[in-house]
């Protein structure tokens, strides 16, 4: 009989297994390995010469990419060590998934800081590619404030919009209550503060939705951040307001 406490492991595993859509080739125990951060498991795999650490699974994934989505910065360096030449190992660190997604863009996502300090700081990964959203790996930092100012130094276009939503990495940050990181990014004096996004929301209309009092603070004194531009609703920022 399985006792309760195996079922709900058997279903943990099954979401981890599933959590990238890993698929059934004759690769997927490698890219299992590398998500796990099963180090020895790769190893058997490379020297049984079944894959390599540039083979992309059905979703366009290389072992790379699932070592920074699990985080095991260990891993991701053994993977990427496999590769004989600086270009190789660039060449990898860049690619995109069938997403768009690069290596940053999963670990960024994840947060994991060690595997996104080495991507950025000893493989100098390109931190300004898009995904298939035109995302970039800021728009995918959730609270992290460390990983965020790794990133913004290296970011060329801080002002990047989604292609659905047309968010920006600060209105991200000011949706999910962040104003540490919407701090960072208005000091750096190049956001665009009042773009809109595609329903006519800027920044501040986001902050005043959400009732994130120190965000309109810091939007209206240090960004001065227009109280006069209406959203597709004709509605001021401040008339976004919850009561």
């Amino acid at each position: 009989m399985t006792s309760k406490s195996n079922n709900n492991n058997n279903n943990n595993q099954k979401k981890t297994q599933n959590a990238f859509h890993i698929g059934e080739g004759e690769d997927e125990t490698l890219h299992m390995a590398a998500y796990a951060g099963n180090q020895a498991m790769c190893i058997l795999r490379l020297n049984q010469k079944t894959s390599k650490v540039t083979s992309r699974d059905e979703d366009g994934r290389t072992p790379i990419h699932w070592a920074a989505a699990g985080g095991h910065a260990s891993v991701f360096e053994f993977l990427l060590g496999q590769l004989e030449t600086d270009e190789q190992r660039a060449k990898v660190v860049n690619k995109k998934d069938d997403g768009g997604w690069t290596p940053l863009h999963s670990a960024t996502s994840s947060g994991h800081l060690e595997v996104v300090k080495l991507l950025v700081e000893k493989y100098l990964c390109n931190v300004n590619l898009k995904n298939d959203n035109g995302q970039i790996a800021l728009h995918y930092v959730k609270k992290n404030e460390i990983i965020a100012s790794i990133l913004i130094p290296k970011t060329k276009d801080l002002n990047v919009q989604a292609k659905r939503g047309k968010t920006t990495p600060l209105m991200k940050s000011v949706m999910i209550g962040c104003s540490d990181i919407v701090n960072q990014l208005i000091s750096t004096d190049k956001i665009e503060i009042n773009l809109q996004d595609s329903s006519g929301n800027t920044a501040l209309h986001l902050a005043y939705e959400a009732g994130y009092q120190e965000i309109v603070q810091i939007l209206e004194s240090k960004g001065k951040a227009s109280k006069s531009i209406a959203n597709k609703e004709k509605k001021l920022p401040s008339q976004m307001r919850r009561n």
